[in-house]
């Protein structure tokens, strides 16, 4: 075996073992985030909802601008307080349909050409943190 082939072979063999290694240590992180997650929800502990995490999820900037101010697809949510409070907006959420009786809410339809999607998917928890949110936005 010459030189040059004996280099080759420890370097081969130390990038394996660096590689074993590597893996090693990641499955002990993870296995380590699994155990303190678990724990979490066993104690009972919720994660803090973050409504602006819901806004990003739910892709309300498509429809209402990047800064929630109005776009030419949906209206602003800025200042909603003056004309929603919190258990309406919830309901609206969850429905939006089921409000279209009111002519304001009618005249938005007509003026944007579609129709707000219900969050059926968000929890209690998710709404109240999104309509809160909303009405604070000033």
């Amino acid at each position: 075996m010459t030189n040059a082939q004996k280099w080759v072979t420890i370097f081969l063999v130390l990038f394996i073992l660096l590689l074993v290694l590597s893996k090693l240590t990641k499955r002990e992180e993870s296995s380590t985030e699994s155990t303190s997650t678990e724990e979490t929800m066993q104690n009972g502990e919720t994660q803090q909802i973050s409504a602006e995490n819901l806004i990003a999820k739910n892709k309300c900037a498509s429809c209402h601008g990047r800064d929630l101010n109005g776009s030419g697809m949906g209206p602003s949510l800025i200042n909603l307080s003056t004309n929603w409070e919190k258990d309406d907006l919830v309901s609206y959420l969850q429905n939006p349909s089921s409000f279209l009786s009111s002519a304001r809410m009618a005249m938005l339809k007509d003026k944007y050409g579609q129709d707000m999607p219900a969050f059926k998917n968000m929890s209690a928890e998710e709404l109240d943190a999104l309509a809160s949110f909303l009405l604070d936005i000033k």
